[in-house]
């Protein structure tokens, strides 16, 4: 079932559209090829090394934008022959019990990146959890080493680059747009 678009974003889209040199970018293609590439990565790093890639994610509290979210993020991770840890607490969970899941999938070998699902409740400091995600398991580039390494003129690029901006320079790449001095809209 197709989603009805709005007339305020149709007329945008089609203003955008016509506008010199613009036009605009469907997702649905490079997401389909990505994901191909990340179970072919899986399935050969299972058959080279035996090892599944693994994603542990930790959410807290009941929003259903989150769980929908995290629903999302573990079937694909499935699909592509991950090996998913999935932690929930409650919307009451301390702030202890939120580092501890965190300290548990840092220390567990068979998990290779971690996403703690934000936001947060507001007992629960954001900052302090995210702090404790290990750099080398930081699946969503959110971790103090990745963001300032991503500031710093002339640093090595980091591990995990945030999935957004990521996603939206992965997309110009592949259809070959070149942003450099140009202004840009993202939808």
């Amino acid at each position: 079932m197709l989603a009805r678009v709005p007339r305020g974003l149709r007329r945008l889209s089609q203003a955008v559209s016509q506008a010199p040199g613009a036009g605009l970018i469907d997702g649905a293609a490079a997401a389909q090829d990505i994901r191909q590439g990340v179970a072919a990565g899986a399935a050969e790093l299972i058959k080279t090394k035996g090892v599944a890639p693994g994603l542990g994610v930790v959410l807290v509290g009941d929003r259903s934008d989150s769980r929908a979210y995290v629903r999302v993020k573990l079937r694909q991770a499935k699909q592509a022959g991950l090996h998913t840890v999935d932690v929930r607490l409650g919307e009451r969970a301390s702030q202890e019990e939120v580092l501890n899941a965190v300290y548990a999938l840092n220390a567990n070998s068979a998990v290779h990146g971690v996403i703690v699902q934000l936001p947060l409740p507001a007992h629960v400091d954001e900052k302090a959890v995210l702090k404790r995600i290990l750099p080398e398991k930081d699946a969503d580039g959110l971790s103090v080493e990745s963001v300032a390494a991503l500031r710093a003129h002339g640093a090595e690029e980091p591990a995990v680059v945030a999935c957004t901006p990521k996603a939206c320079i992965e997309l110009l790449d592949r259809h070959n747009i070149d942003i450099e001095g140009k202004r840009v809209v993202v939808l």
